[in-house]
Parts: C-alpha cells; sequence; structure tokens
C-alpha cells in the first residue's frame, strides 16, 4: 500500500473516533493529533484499535515506538516500518 493510500485509511479510522470529522479531513500530517483533533488517551486507545482491525497489524508489539507517536506522519511511519518488518 502506497503511503498515500496508507494515509487515507489511517484518516478514515481517526475520523470514526473523532467528533468532527472535517478537522480529521483537513489535518496537516505534522499536526499534534492530541491538541489537533482533541484525541484524550481513550479516544487514542480506540484509534489504534481501529488501526489494528482496519490494517492487521498488531501496535501492542511497539508499545516503545507508540510513547513518541505525536502526529499521522508519525503513525504513517510507524505502521509503514511494522509492514516492511
Amino acid at each position: 500500500m502506497a503511503s498515500l493510500d496508507l494515509e487515507s485509511e489511517i484518516r478514515s479510522v481517526l475520523a470514526g473516533v473523532v467528533p468532527n470529522r472535517r478537522t480529521v479531513e483537513t489535518l496537516a500530517a505534522d499536526a499534534d493529533l492530541a491538541s489537533t483533533v482533541a484525541l484524550d488517551s481513550l479516544g487514542f486507545i480506540q484509534f489504534l484499535s481501529g488501526l489494528e482491525r482496519r490494517l492487521g497489524i498488531d501496535l501492542s508489539a511497539n508499545i516503545e515506538q507508540l510513547k513518541a507517536v505525536r502526529t499521522l506522519a508519525d503513525i504513517v511511519a510507524l505502521t509503514e516500518r511494522m509492514r516492511a518488518a
């Protein structure tokens, strides 16, 4: 899956857990998720769970790397690394 397609899939999952879909559609890849889309810790867990289901990956195996995730670009990069491994 190309990065742009992957980013689109990730945005779709994110839109399912945040109250304002428009914010997700216009979200810059380097914007902080917690402050930009009001993604709290529970929302972040729901987002990650949705990614695991949608993309068929196990993010829980990468807890240390997840701690550094703050942006959409971070999620895309982590997912690409996981798929390449």
